[in-house]
């Protein structure tokens, strides 16, 4: 599974570069809007580490879709990998790339605390875990849902509803913690990884169950 995991993260990694690199020319942009208006180089610090964490996200969300339409868990099948590794990729891949970069972004917040004011940056070293958790869940609910469309696809009567019903209680609870939670963030923060986590471990579950792994 790791082999595997690597040759798909040197597939993909031009692909998180690009898109980083993408996000940050609108994030330059806004920052030379903020420091006319005299907003502070703070501001440009929060632009810039906000998009990195946001472009890693959509590279992740890049990610899925490409390998579904270049049917590359398909590929890996057909070339005899086993198909747990193969499903544990196809989960894991998306979320290490997304979380290169976010790591990255989360270091740069960290220095900021560390070198400049620390009263402007303590809140954003909270938020961005707090960003990032939130599209780790949003990129395994892409996946489950294709899960749950190729579940019912094979007609498989007794699965998709069970696991649509589990995908609105997760979505349910997301909500409450966006919503309702009174907690700190870091808090916050470990219930929607553990969200996510729960999310990844039942697609893999579900991709282990396919009777057919094309459309």
């Amino acid at each position: 599974m790791l082999r595997l995991l690597r040759e798909n993260l040197r597939y993909h990694w031009g692909l998180l570069a690009v898109t980083v690199a993408v996000g940050m020319v609108p994030a330059g942009l806004v920052g030379i809007v903020l420091l006319t208006s005299r907003a502070g180089p703070q501001s440009v610090v929060v632009s810039l580490l906000f998009s990195m964490v946001v472009a890693s996200g959509v590279a992740a969300f890049i990610v899925i879709g490409r390998d579904a339409g270049e049917h590359r868990p398909v590929l890996h099948l057909l070339l005899g990998v086993p198909l747990r590794a193969v499903a544990l990729s196809r989960v894991l891949t998306p979320v290490v790339l997304q979380l290169a970069g976010s790591a990255a972004a989360m270091a740069l917040a960290l220095g900021a605390f560390v070198v400049l004011e620390r009263e402007r940056y303590d809140r954003l070293v909270a938020i961005l875990p707090f960003v990032a958790a939130q599209l780790l869940f949003v990129g395994q609910l892409v996946l489950a849902a294709q899960e749950i469309l190729a579940a019912r696809r094979d007609r498989r009567g007794h699965l998709w509803p069970a696991a649509l019903a589990a995908l609105l209680a997760a979505l349910a609870f997301f909500a409450w913690v966006e919503v309702f939670a009174k907690t700190a963030m870091g808090w916050k923060t470990g219930l929607v990884l553990a969200l996510a986590a729960g999310l990844g471990l039942g697609n893999v579950a579900l991709f282990e169950r396919r009777r057919s792994f094309v459309r």
